[in-house]
């Protein structure tokens, strides 16, 4: 697979997904297939894509998502370092983990009637930065790619630092987390 003309990856499947790209900007993919000799087929015509601010999907069924902001978790909540994932079914889960941050009326305000949250929950003596790319169902598996990057590292406090996605709910047996591309976590 190759994107703008550079080559991206090879994979083993009909479908692929690719993160880490920038708001706003049309890519092109180029694809060529390989035979058990090495026998290349003729690339393919382009198929070009402009991402937009909340979504990046090059295949697979594209999910909707609200992200819960404003809130942070509570003192209460026992984290594993570096990262907690978790799968919060209804409001009562979620106000068992977070609080809003003060005041409370800037922490986005949700309903939770027929939808979950999956939630990301970055830990440790470092402060981070963290957005949603794609969130995607294949299948019964659904997929989560989001990007991460420490923006402090070695601090002599502990830190916190969640990203809440608000889904309606679908038909899925598993959840996959991609960090910056990565499979990081399946639940």
């Amino acid at each position: 697979i190759y994107r703008d003309g550079a080559y991206l990856k090879s994979v083993v499947s009909t479908s692929t997904s690719d993160a880490g790209l920038t708001a706003s900007i049309q890519y092109c993919y180029l694809v060529s297939a390989y035979d058990a000799a090495g026998n290349a087929s003729v690339v393919s015509s382009p198929s070009c894509a402009t991402t937009s601010a909340q979504t990046i999907i090059i295949s697979g069924n594209t999910l909707t998502f609200t992200k819960v902001e404003k809130y942070f978790v509570k003192n209460s909540v026992t984290l594993t370092p570096p990262t907690d994932f978790l799968v919060l079914h209804n409001r009562a889960e979620f106000d068992l983990t977070f609080s809003p941050w003060p005041p409370p009326q800037i922490a986005t305000q949700f309903d939770m009637t027929n939808r979950f949250i999956l939630s990301i929950i970055k830990n440790g003596n470092a402060t981070w930065a963290m957005d949603v790319q794609s969130v995607t169902l294949d299948g019964t598996t659904l997929k989560v790619y989001y990007s991460a990057s420490k923006t402090a590292d070695n601090l002599s406090w502990i830190g916190a630092f969640p990203l809440n996605i608000l889904m309606d709910n679908v038909g899925y047996s598993k959840v996959q987390f991609f960090e910056n591309g990565n499979l990081t976590k399946e639940l």
